[in-house]
């Protein structure tokens, strides 16, 4: 029960990404590199100039252990390199996997993620850039094809084409707050009930379109389901055209479907008013 119980104090004390078992593998590497301030030119061997001696100690799981004081350095380095060997050298040939090299395209320096495969979806082929923006085709588990990010990809913001939101919406800040009763087929109904803009969108003062600072180029975008269509236009006008356009392809079926849900809403809407 205490050997249990320390351990989980040392999971929770040195909790982190790199942290295996209480011990961070980074710490333990025998390729780091030395600290500035490390005059010995050996991890954890130094000399202590008010006793005249040489000591040496290392650092395991949350505790400092000290080695104990030597006459010569070498004496004093023999006792570290034991110490590894008994601490770190388990425990890194245990845990530490190593990661394989990113591959990147021909002639560029993009990580290529074709073949990739994740929880519903996998990549297919690199499909271009925009910009700075990278662009891949990926195919959903339902067999559709889409586009995604390598932004998207990577930071896994994009699960699949759009057919599985519930995932996506179970444990979002909207769903708690609302308790999901805004929500019907993983879809937030509320939010195209009101023809506000986000209180960010100061270029042109109108729903889902927005006007680039540097460019200075219009787009009309539309998040619906999981997937954000984003379309760019020559003009304000045709950015606002395009967005109507979005909304009688992906909104106005959908709220035909569920029109007694959306019925409610509004009917709660006008009491609270």
């Amino acid at each position: 029960m205490e050997e249990n119980e320390k351990k989980k104090e040392g999971n929770h004390r040195h909790y982190g990404k790199d942290r295996v078992d209480g011990t961070r593998m980074s710490s333990i590497n025998p390729d780091r590199a030395l600290s500035r301030i490390n005059t010995s030119g050996v991890r954890g061997v130094s000399y202590n100039s008010t006793l005249k001696k040489w000591q040496a100690s290392i650092g395991f799981q949350g505790k400092r252990i000290t080695l104990g004081r030597f006459n010569t350095k070498e004496e004093a380095v023999k006792a570290r390199k034991d110490a590894e060997e008994k601490y770190y050298k388990p425990c890194w040939e245990k845990n530490y996997q190593p990661k394989e090299p990113p591959k990147y395209l021909p002639y560029s320096n993009i990580v290529d993620l074709t073949g990739k495969e994740y929880r519903h979806f996998k990549v297919i082929r690199y499909a271009g850039r925009y910009r700075t923006t990278i662009k891949w085709l990926c195919q959903c588990e339902c067999g559709k094809e889409f586009l995604a990010t390598s932004t998207e990809i990577t930071q896994k913001r994009v699960i699949s084409c759009g057919c599985i939101t519930f995932e996506r919406k179970q444990y979002t800040y909207h769903a708690i707050k609302n308790g999901r009763k805004h929500y019907v087929d993983g879809t937030d109904v509320s939010k195209f009930l009101t023809d506000n803009p986000y209180p960010n969108n100061k270029t042109s003062g109108i729903k889902g379109v927005y006007q680039t600072k540097r460019a200075h180029e219009w787009f009309a975008k539309l998040t619906f389901q999981g997937t954000t269509h984003r379309v760019l236009c020559h003009s304000k006008e045709e950015a606002i055209k395009t967005r109507k356009a979005l909304e009688e392809k992906y909104v106005n079926p959908f709220l035909e479907k569920h029109k007694r849900f959306v019925k409610r809403l509004e009917k709660k809407k006008e009491k609270k008013h």
